[in-house]
């Protein structure tokens, strides 16, 4: 399930003749690792006709574990996702290179890291899409003078989503596209009062032949303050072209310009395409002392309900902004900057936005 770190603070009584001291003494409690696949290349050969056998191993994490194939195996063979055993009878003869990804099972149901508390203001599964600012029912609660789909690039189709199957938005990125900005945009309502504190949540697949712009920045979701400019928080799947992509929370504006926050948890944020994962994001707002910003927020991400991102030192809010909160989230996947073309048609799908709010 990855590497994170706890810290507990023990106390540990000491008895001497006299007086009675204490010593404090701190302990690091470490989950197992992440898993590693310790199976060397090349596996055993197989024979064109003749049933086949053989099981991949692992080791570290908690020991069950989930594998997936990154590229096919020869015709007449599959893996088995619970056991990693490569079996059947191969049709064609040939050598083959394919690539294997071991996951370890999570730490718990994705969105257990929601705070206790915590009051929600959105719970969307994304059934449907509204066409007027009246239609709250079919918008399901969101504010629909924010649905901009003017290119019809954003629908409704059918997908194995983790959380709320089978309805998901599609969002398509045209062949001929521009970057710099995003094929559609959904937001939602306005979040009630002034709140401190946003933990949001839903699931999201990069297609299979998602392009990352030149530039590496792909933006999905913006976050809104109550500040100006509004959006200053936002989510980037990093990556070019048809090479690996990685998950970066972000952030932009006067308080913390064109930060990116690099997984440091010690689990890998990388997803692959074609492949549904499920995200969850808490943001705390820095503090004022006399009126000076303090670097103090937070800003944490668990991908799979596997903590990459856990930051404490983060300025959403600067001088004169003392008072300020979120205000409403907006999937905008904004698609880099200028200077690159979508070369074919791809898609990203997202589904079930959830977000409850804490604080004032």
């Amino acid at each position: 399930m990855g590497t994170s770190t706890k810290t507990f603070a023990l106390a540990v009584l000491i008895a001497l003749a006299a007086p009675l001291e204490a010593q404090r003494l701190e302990i690091t409690v470490l989950p197992p690792a992440a898993p590693v696949i310790t199976t060397t290349s090349p596996i055993p050969d197989a024979t064109k006709g003749s049933p086949y056998s053989f099981v991949l191993e692992a080791e570290g994490g908690s020991g069950v574990y989930t594998w997936a194939l990154l590229e096919p195996l020869p015709d007449g063979l599959s893996l088995n996702a619970a056991t990693g055993e490569i079996s059947g009878t191969p049709t064609e003869s040939g050598m083959v290179v394919f690539d294997v990804k071991v996951t370890d099972a999570p730490t718990g149901p994705p969105g257990d890291n929601e705070p206790a508390g915590f009051t929600r203001v959105d719970n969307r599964g994304f059934n449907s899409l509204a066409q007027t600012s009246e239609d709250r029912v079919g918008a399901e609660g969101w504010d629909t003078r924010e649905h901009r789909n003017a290119g019809g690039n954003l629908n409704i189709v059918q997908d194995a989503a983790p959380l709320s199957p089978s309805n998901v938005v599609e969002i398509k990125y045209a062949a001929g596209k521009e970057g710099g900005s995003a094929p559609a945009t959904l937001s939602t309502r306005t979040v009630p009062g002034t709140p401190t504190s946003l933990y949001h949540r839903f699931s999201m697949k990069l297609g299979e032949g998602f392009q990352g712009h030149r530039t590496g920045t792909n933006k999905l979701y913006h976050i809104f303050l109550d500040t100006s400019p509004g959006n200053r928080p936002f989510y980037s799947v990093e990556g070019q072209d048809d090479g690996p992509l990685i998950w970066h929370p972000r952030m932009q504006g006067p308080a913390e310009t064109n930060r990116r926050f690099a997984p440091n948890a010690g689990v890998n944020a990388r997803l692959f395409r074609d492949q549904w994962y499920t995200v969850e994001v808490l943001m705390e707002l820095n503090t004022f002392v006399g009126g000076v910003s303090q670097a103090d927020g937070v800003y944490r991400t668990w991908i799979d309900g596997r903590l990459t991102h856990d930051y404490t030192d983060v300025r959403f809010l600067v001088a004169g902004e003392n008072g300020d909160g979120f205000r409403y989230i907006s999937l905008s996947p904004t698609w880099g900057g200028g200077g690159d073309v979508v070369e074919e048609e791809f898609f990203m799908f997202v589904d079930h936005n959830y977000a409850s709010t804490g604080g004032a």
